[in-house]
């Protein structure tokens, strides 16, 4: 088995675990971030407004959500942003899109951006080359399997001067008190999760994948590596989440190491 193959094999099975537990997952991004994802999500929204009103972005501009889950960073974002005609969110998790259309049916069609949800891989997006001005990604970056190829896929669906924002639990440092955390964490999902999730390998692998992610220096640096540019970057709670803003760089501003 090649390295690609293996890669889609692990992407599958996280796939397919996505599918089992979509009609929970609301509830477990509330449990594992004792209910603050909220607050994390409203966060991103407040900079990409800021975004907005200080680059006065052109209408007919387009925003991609990857790894979109049950879809509330569209929904959001088609309610408090209106310099878009068109916000898609991509998963690869049909069930969870189901969710996510389901809940894009209660927003009013005469107001807002254009709202759609398409089945497809952070890896392998359904996008032309620069046809992105704002690329978002919520708790779904440490589940593509392949961080570097979604960056520089990222990288490639984004305009010249577009932003990419990502809000992710990140690896903790060694003796921190974030990893601290995960270990309470992991120690009261494993008791909780039981009641409502019927394989171990589930409520296990979503605080594992924290801690074999990579840290928000490693992040920084392979977002350079494939033209990024960090614009700043906000800690919540002892920095367990981190929300991060990169800027695409100009082709000829950009020098590959």
């Amino acid at each position: 088995m090649s390295l690609s193959d293996s890669s889609d094999a692990d992407q599958q099975a996280v796939t397919s675990m996505f599918d089992r537990v979509a009609k929970r997952y609301d509830l477990l991004n509330s449990l594992l971030s004792f209910g603050m994802h909220k607050k994390w999500r409203n966060k991103m929204m407040e900079w990409l407004a800021e975004e907005e009103a200080h680059y006065q972005i052109p209408l007919k501009n387009q925003m991609m959500d990857v790894a979109t889950g049950s879809g509330d960073v569209v929904i959001l974002a088609s309610q408090q942003l209106r310099s878009y005609s068109k916000i898609i969110g991509v998963d690869l998790s049909e069930n969870m899109l189901k969710i996510a259309r389901h809940k894009a049916q209660s927003l009013p069609s005469d107001a807002g951006p254009t709202v759609e949800f398409v089945h497809g891989d952070g890896r392998s997006l359904p996008s032309s080359p620069s046809a992105i001005h704002t690329l978002t990604i919520a708790f779904g970056l440490r589940n593509i399997h392949g961080t570097a190829a979604a960056l520089a896929e990222f990288h490639r669906v984004l305009k010249e001067g577009g932003t990419l924002m990502v809000l992710e639990f990140m690896r903790p440092r060694p003796s921190s008190l974030q990893r601290l955390f995960w270990r309470v964490c992991r120690v009261v999902f494993s008791m909780v999760a039981p009641m409502f999730l019927q394989k171990k390998q589930d409520y296990v692998y979503l605080p594992n994948s924290v801690m074999s992610f990579m840290t928000v220096d490693e992040l920084e640096s392979m977002a350079a590596q494939v033209g990024f540019e960090i614009q700043k970057t906000h800690r919540f709670f002892m920095g367990v989440c981190h929300l991060m803003s990169f800027r695409k760089i100009e082709s000829s501003a950009h020098h590959h190491p």
